[in-house]
Order: C-alpha cells, then structure tokens, then sequence
C-alpha cells in the first residue's frame, strides 16, 4: 500500500502567498493522485505530523510521500522557481522513490532543484547553511525520520507560482501515480 499525506493541516495550513495555503493546495494533490492510484494507495488523514507518521506506520505501507510547496522570501518579496525532493540521507530505497517521483515533477516544474537528503530546514551537516548555522544541531526532516517504510517529501514549486501549479495539477498528479506504479512494479510487488 502507498500511503499519501498532504502536507499541513487546517490549523497550520503552511506556507501561503495572496491569500492562498499550502495545505488545500496539497489535500488537491493527495486526492488527485489518489484517483489515479485506485486501490494501490490510501489517503493519510489530515491532522498533526506526529498522528500521520503513527498511522502510515501502522498501515505497515510500502511506501509514503507528503506533499508540500516550497516557499521563500528576500526583502518581502516572494522567490524561488522549481521542484525537488526529499528522502531520509542514506536512505539507498528512499531515493530510489525519490528518483522515480521526481521524474514526473521535472516534466512540469523547472529548473529541476533535484533529489535531496531531507534535513529540517535544509540544515546540513558539515556545512554553513545561513548566518549563525551551528555545526552539529542539524536534524532529519521529522516525516522522513519517523516514518518506517521509505518515504519523501515532494515540492513541486513555489507556492507563490500557484497559477502554474494549478496549471499543471492534473498531468503531475498523473505521472506521479504511474511512478509510483513503475516502483512497484520494480520492486516486484504488482
């Protein structure tokens, strides 16, 4: 089973730009790809993080994303263009999905920012990510850390590139599912 989660919750719904949320955005994106994912997949209800984690690993899944968009700004002004995704680092199966999901985003959202270790933040160990970065208080991303089976995170784009996302929603959501399926196909359980 492919348990997928969209990122935030009514209560905290992530980032926004011009009135709009991550988290609505995201619950759009789970459901789509739940559509297209029919019985190999199952929705993870909305709430807390923790409460997420604690049900996809009792669903004992094969596999779990959480969508999310990115969000930046300099000066008050909204930057940042592109895709990327996230597995736990080291993980040799985690970016193995990462690889394969993220060939769908790339179809749609560019420039490609690429797979990534997943850490809080994007506070990497052994390097000076912004003024003041202490070496050594870096953490793994809390849904990737806690999630047993393989899991990442997709950002898709910016939330400030809504039109786009919204643009695209449908064909992504789409070639995510038919990842997904390749995956497991690959991995011999389809």
């Amino acid at each position: 089973m492919i348990l997928v989660s969209a990122g935030h919750h009514e209560g905290a719904q992530g980032a926004s730009w011009n009135g709009r949320s991550e988290w609505p955005q995201a619950v759009m994106w789970r459901n789509l790809i739940m559509t297209y994912l029919g019985d190999l997949g199952e929705s993870v209800p909305s709430g807390l993080l923790r409460d997420k984690v604690e049900y996809i690993n009792a669903a004992n899944a094969v596999c779990a994303i959480e969508i999310h968009f990115n969000s930046a700004k300099i000066n008050g002004e909204h930057v940042g263009r592109g895709c990327e995704t996230l597995y736990y680092p080291g993980s040799v199966s985690g970016q193995v999905l990462a690889n394969y999901v993220h060939a769908a985003l790339v179809k749609d959202f560019t420039p490609d920012r690429g797979i990534k270790g997943g850490w809080y933040r994007m506070d990497q160990p052994g390097v000076v990510d912004y003024d003041g970065d202490v070496d050594g208080d870096e953490k793994i991303d809390y849904f990737l850390r806690k999630t047993n089976c393989p899991a990442i995170i997709l950002e898709p784009d910016f939330i400030h590139r809504w039109d786009l996302i919204e643009h695209h929603r449908a064909h992504c959501c789409m070639g995510i599912a038919i990842q997904l399926k390749n995956l497991l196909e690959h991995w011999g359980l389809i």
